[in-house]
């Protein structure tokens, strides 16, 4: 077994780092050479003598490594975010509720089988502040005193979020409807990645989301449900169908993806032993693409 390689690039002298970050970036032995600072007309064979080193052929591909970890990462956490677009619940967003009307659990009038009106005790306030603004105002006008707000307290609060009563004379049972727009801070991560935006408008709150179907396209083309024109599906499924086969396909990439991070990590932990292994075919790939480059 050869003597482990130090893979600490700050050890190599700074032109020498150079090269490594410029020829991991670009791949051409004679340019990374050139943008390190070697002369031009020297640079082919600089490139070959320090691809030739151990250690710089060590570091490289480890370097090289990091970075097609880095784009699978990316390209994971990419599919991820669609997966959450087409899996998010909308109504996690907004959603249209039915409430108790105001006659729901209103007071029964006897005579006429009616229901008086309820109100919230910040309304009642309000009403009653109103009937003593109007009375001073009457009596500053020398027309008279219309008394205090003589109407009883009710005894019942309106609260919306009682049942609807199916004998309610005024509503019929049906109730009241109301948009509603859930607080985004408390949303979870499908539904954080399905809000695009939220504004206030002239026209009151408006919300915009991405769209599934876009996201459900894209991953679908990732997992080859779609031809390779990308208009038409291969198979006919419905709706239930089709989620089950993407289900699956998701899953199957996941597993795919765990494995790929198990062989990696076993990759870096063979490498630690012996630096060497598997490097050979790499080397002579530089080899000829530098001499192909000093021609």
């Amino acid at each position: 077994m050869e003597e482990a390689v130090d893979l600490d690039v700050s050890r190599l002298p700074l032109r020498q780092q150079l090269f490594v970050s410029e020829f991991v970036e670009c791949g051409n032995g004679t340019q990374a050479a050139i943008r390190a600072g070697y002369l031009a007309s020297d640079a082919a064979s600089r490139a070959s003598k320090l691809l030739a080193s151990p250690a710089i052929r060590a570091i490289v591909q480890a370097r090289v490594e990091d970075k097609i970890e880095a784009v699978r990462a990316t390209r994971d956490h990419v599919l991820q975010a669609f997966a959450d677009i087409v899996e998010a619940d909308a109504t996690e967003l907004t959603g249209y509720h039915r409430y108790c009307c105001r006659y729901c659990h209103g007071t029964i009038d006897k005579p006429t089988g009616g229901r008086a009106r309820q109100f919230t005790p910040g309304e009642w306030i309000e009403r009653r502040e109103k009937h003593e603004a109007r009375r001073q105002e009457l009596i500053a006008a020398g027309r008279g005193d219309i008394g205090e707000f003589s109407v009883a307290t009710p005894k019942v609060w309106y609260d919306k979020r009682r049942e609807i009563d199916q004998d309610c004379p005024e509503c019929f049972g049906l109730g009241v409807g109301e948009v509603v727009l859930q607080d985004t801070r408390y949303i979870s991560r499908r539904a954080r990645a399905l809000l695009a935006c939220v504004k206030e408008t002239k026209d009151g709150i408006e919300v915009k989301t991405h769209s599934k179907e876009a996201a459900l396209a894209v991953l679908a083309r990732h997992h080859r449900l779609y031809d390779e024109g990308g208009t038409t599906v291969n198979v006919v499924l419905d709706a239930a169908e089709l989620d089950a086969k993407f289900g699956a396909a998701m899953r199957v990439s996941q597993e795919r993806m765990v494995q790929m991070r198990m062989e990696r990590r076993a990759a870096r932990e063979a490498r630690s032993d012996d630096l060497q292994i598997g490097f050979a075919t790499q080397t002579a790939l530089v080899g000829v693409r530098v001499r192909g480059d000093s021609k």
